[in-house]
C-alpha cells in the first residue's frame, strides 16, 4: 500500500522517499527469526539512518508490524528516528498489540511502549481498534481506513449465475478458512452446482504477535472436500494482478470469517468487483461491511450461520444483485484519495507541530 500512497495525491503535497522496511515476501516467512533475515534488516537500518543523517527529512511514515521478529525490527527503525529526532506516523495494520503488550513483563512492557510512544502519530485502520489504544497513548492515536487499490475498481456488470463462492486470504486458522470449508460442505450438500475457489498462500504456522498459531484441523480437510466434490472445490494459490481480478470476476459472492482482523484490503478489492461480502465483525470490518447494504456480518467460528447465509443469497439473485451494487459504490468510497488526504493533513499538523 505504501507504493500506491507514493503514486497517489500525497506525493504531490510531499516528497516521498521509498525505503522498503518489510524483508518477506511470502507470509509463510513473515516473522521468521534467522541471518539472512537479520541482515536485511540491519541493511535497511543502515540505508534509514544514512537517509536521516544526510537528508534530514521533517518525518518518517513507518508501518508496524503484525508479528514478533517484524515488531522487534520496527522497534530498531523507531529508535533510529528517535536518535535524529526525526518524528514518526506510525501506521499500525494488526489489531493484536493491546494484547501483545498486556502479556509481556514490565520491562518489556515498558520498553515497547516507549518505543513506540515516541511516534508522534499512531494510525490504526478503524475507531475499533483506536479505543484500545487511547489508554495507552492518548489522543496521539488516530483513525484512518484503508484504501481500494486503483487497479482493483471493476465497472458493474451482469454476471452469469454461476453459484461461486470465493475465499482469498491465506489459508489458516486464524482466517477461517477451515470454518469456510465446513459451510461449503452443507452448501455444496443442497447445492451441488455451487463452487467455492479459494486464492492465497497455506499456511501451517501463523506467526503474530501474541504467538505462534497452528493452521487449524489440518490440510486433508481441503483435499477430502475437494475429492467429494470434483470441479466445485478450488484452490488456486496466490493470485496477483490480472489473475487476482480474474479470480474475484469469476465469483458471485465473497466471504471472510476471520477470527481477528485490521482491515483487510481483500474485503475493498472483493467489492470493487461487485461482490456482496460476508465477514465477521471483527477489528474495522463493520467500517466497511454493512449489513443490508454490501453484505452481512457472522459471529467468529459460525460456519452453520455462514452455510445458511450462503444458501439464502445463492436462492435470492435480485437481492445479492442489489448486494452487489452497494459494494461497488463501498468500494469506490474508499478511495486511494481519501486515504491519501486524511494521511496529508496528519503529516502537515505532525510538521507544523514540530516547527513550533
Amino acid at each position: 500500500m505504501s507504493r500506491v500512497l507514493v503514486g497517489s495525491s500525497l506525493a504531490e503535497r510531499f516528497d516521498l522517499r521509498l525505503i522498503r522496511s518489510n524483508v518477506r515476501d511470502s507470509n509463510a516467512d513473515k516473522g521468521r527469526w534467522d541471518a539472512a533475515g537479520i541482515l536485511r534488516v540491519l541493511g535497511t537500518a543502515l540505508k534509514l539512518a544514512l537517509r536521516l543523517m544526510f537528508q534530514r527529512p521533517g518525518l518518517v511514515y513507518l508501518p508496524l508490524s503484525q508479528n514478533h521478529a517484524g515488531l522487534a525490527r520496527d522497534v530498531l527503525y523507531l529508535s533510529i528516528a528517535r536518535l535524529f529526532r526525526v518524528p514518526v506516523v506510525a501506521h499500525l495494520h494488526g489489531s493484536m498489540l493491546p494484547d501483545y503488550l498486556s502479556r509481556r513483563s514490565q520491562s518489556t512492557r515498558r520498553m515497547l511502549m516507549g518505543a513506540i510512544g515516541y511516534s508522534a502519530r499512531l494510525v490504526t485502520c478503524g475507531e475499533a481498534l483506536a479505543v484500545p489504544l487511547r489508554p495507552l497513548f492518548g489522543d496521539r492515536v488516530v483513525a484512518i481506513g484503508n484504501a481500494t487499490p486503483p487497479d482493483a475498481l471493476m465497472p458493474t456488470r451482469e454476471r452469469a449465475p454461476s453459484e461461486t463462492i470465493a475465499y482469498m486470504a491465506h489459508l489458516s486458522k486464524a482466517k477461517g478458512f477451515y470454518d469456510v470449508l465446513a459451510a461449503a460442505a452443507v452448501v455444496l450438500s443442497e447445492r451441488p452446482d455451487a463452487k467455492f475457489i479459494f486464492a492465497g498462500e497455506r499456511l501451517d504456522i501463523e506467526r503474530n504477535v501474541v504467538g505462534d498459531t497452528a493452521a487449524g484441523p489440518g490440510w486433508e480437510r481441503f483435499e477430502n472436500l475437494s475429492a467429494h466434490h470434483p470441479g466445485r472445490v478450488r484452490w488456486d494459490g496466490v493470485v496477483t494482478g490480472q489473475r487476482k481480478l480474474a479470480f474475484l470476476r469469476s465469483a458471485d459472492l465473497f466471504v471472510l470469517p476471520s477470527y481477528a482482523e485490521a482491515f483487510p484490503v481483500a474485503i475493498l478489492e472483493a467489492m470493487a468487483a461487485s461482490l456482496p461480502v460476508i465477514a465477521t465483525g471483527v477489528g474495522a470490518i463493520p467500517d466497511v461491511v454493512r449489513p443490508g447494504v454490501n453484505g452481512a456480518i457472522v459471529k467468529p467460528g459460525d460456519p452453520t450461520a455462514l452455510a445458511d447465509l450462503i444458501l439464502r443469497w445463492l436462492e435470492n439473485g435480485p437481492r445479492r444483485a442489489e448486494l452487489a451494487r452497494g459494494a461497488l459504490r463501498t468500494a469506490q468510497e474508499f478511495s486511494v484519495d481519501r486515504q491519501a488526504g486524511a494521511l496529508a493533513s496528519l503529516f502537515t499538523a505532525v510538521l507544523e507541530g514540530k516547527k513550533s
